[in-house]
Parts: structure tokens; C-alpha cells; sequence
């Protein structure tokens, strides 16, 4: 598999975690989508048999009232200790050049002693997390 096509069954399996989690059936939401004008078919998105695009997760996770961020930042969490890409440099330093932090987390830096503490905690939810994708994917066999 491809970096691409493991980032969109990565994509894939939060939603169908996601969806679990609300404990609406795909039914329920492929119906509430269709209130919506959204002709997205969840049940082939979310097993592979239709390309998975932007507008697919923006309609799924109105329906589950989940913010993109919040989406993308478990779907894609970042790297510990990552740096920003070259190109998100210039962008800051292009559009605040004042602000360097405006674009980043909001969240103050943690104390020294408490580095390690929330690094264990962030290491916790993602593990649990993965849990819950290994759960749901279970009950869909």
C-alpha cells in the first residue's frame, strides 16, 4: 500500500470509530446526509469502494457534530516534536511575520518536568484510540 492509500484508510477508519462512538447506525447517518442534499455513500466510502474525499468527511462529521480539526488532528496527529515544513514557515513569516505562533497550537509550552508527563498521556489516548479502530473494525467482520 501506498503512503496515500494507508492515509485514507487511516481517514476512513476515525470515521468509522467516529461513527460508533455517536452510536448512530450508518444507516442513520447515510439518512440524516441525505436530509443534508448530500449524496455521499457512507457505507462504500468507509469500506473502500469509493474514493474518500474532502467533502465526503466535511458531510460525515457535520453529522456527527465533529470539528475538522478535530478530525484531521486524530486522523493525522502530528509527529512528537516535529518541525514546521518549509512551506509552512514561509507562510507564517509571510502572513505574521510579527506573530510566529499565530498559525500553531494555542496551548502554552508545558513545563519542563511536565513534558514527559503529557507525552505519556498523548501516547495513552492514542493507544486507546487505536483500540477503538481495532474494536470497530472487529464488529464489521
Amino acid at each position: 500500500m501506498t503512503r496515500r492509500e494507508l492515509d485514507l484508510e487511516r481517514a476512513r477508519k476515525v470515521l468509522r470509530v467516529l461513527i460508533g462512538l455517536t452510536g448512530l447506525s450508518r444507516r442513520e447517518v447515510q439518512r440524516r446526509l441525505q436530509s443534508q442534499g448530500s449524496v455521499t455513500d457512507v457505507t462504500r466510502i468507509l469500506r473502500g469502494k469509493l474514493d474518500l474525499k474532502l467533502r465526503h468527511i466535511l458531510d460525515i462529521i457535520e453529522v456527527l457534530d465533529v470539528q475538522a480539526f478535530e478530525f484531521f488532528q486524530m486522523a493525522f496527529p502530528p509527529p512528537p516534536r516535529s518541525r514546521p515544513s518549509p512551506v509552512f514557515e514561509m507562510l507564517e513569516s509571510t502572513l505574521a511575520p510579527d506573530r510566529p505562533d499565530l498559525f500553531r497550537s494555542s496551548q502554552t509550552s508545558p513545563e519542563p518536568g511536565d513534558e514527559e508527563q503529557l507525552r505519556h498521556q498523548k501516547s495513552e489516548l492514542m493507544r486507546r484510540f487505536e483500540q477503538l479502530i481495532s474494536e470497530v473494525e472487529r464488529r464489521e467482520k
